[in-house]
Formats: structure tokens, C-alpha cells, sequence
């Protein structure tokens, strides 16, 4: 799971990862440390990556529902081009911002 974090001045939200799960056939799903109370609309995001080996890196993410045992249905960041090991827990994503046109039917 992620933890958000909102600072005031930019507004920026960053997450915590604390799992990431394969998804067959798509590529991952990443958790936050704490659920994000609906806080991100349902669009793709591109976002920074900063895993805890102090790698950096961009890629964009899609917000979708996904199953984490437990609590069940979550909010998730889904990235089709990722592997678990590009994203290992204690990573933080910093959503840079909205892609345009780019909302998912959920939205």
C-alpha cells in the first residue's frame, strides 16, 4: 500500500508502496501504505518512481480497482509495462499529473 502525502505549497501527492502484485497478462498493481479516500480520479497518471536503492524513474500508471487480501476491492496504481522488481516495497510514486484524454471508463 501507499501512504499519500499532500504538500500544501504544491500540492503534490506522494505514495508509499507497500506491495506490488503481478497481474497475468498486464503487468502490475501496486498498493499504498494507506488508502487514498478516493483522492485520485480514475485517469492515467504520469508519475516519478524512487525505489529505496535511490533509483529514478518516470512511467505512467492507470487508477483501477484491485483485489488485496485483505481488505478486498482497492484503489490501485496499475502499470502494464512494469515488473514487481521495478517497483519493490518502500518505493514512493510522486504523481506528476493527469494525462489528458486519458480517463478510464470508471472515471
Amino acid at each position: 500500500m501507499v501512504s499519500i502525502k499532500l504538500l500544501a505549497a504544491k500540492k503534490i501527492v506522494k505514495l508509499k508502496v507497500s506491495q506490488s502484485s503481478k497481474i497475468s497478462g498486464r503487468g502490475i498493481a501496486v498498493f499504498f501504505e494507506i488508502e487514498p479516500d478516493s483522492q485520485l480520479k480514475w485517469c492515467q497518471y504520469s508519475v516519478m518512481i524512487e525505489r529505496p536503492d535511490g533509483v529514478s524513474f518516470k512511467a505512467i500508471g492507470t487508477v483501477e480497482f484491485a483485489r488485496k487480501v485483505p481488505p478486498g476491492e482497492v484503489q490501485a496504481l496499475c502499470f502494464s509495462n512494469l515488473d514487481e522488481s521495478d517497483m519493490p516495497a518502500g518505493s514512493y510514486i510522486t504523481i506528476l499529473g493527469a494525462i489528458d484524454g486519458k480517463h478510464t471508463t470508471n472515471a
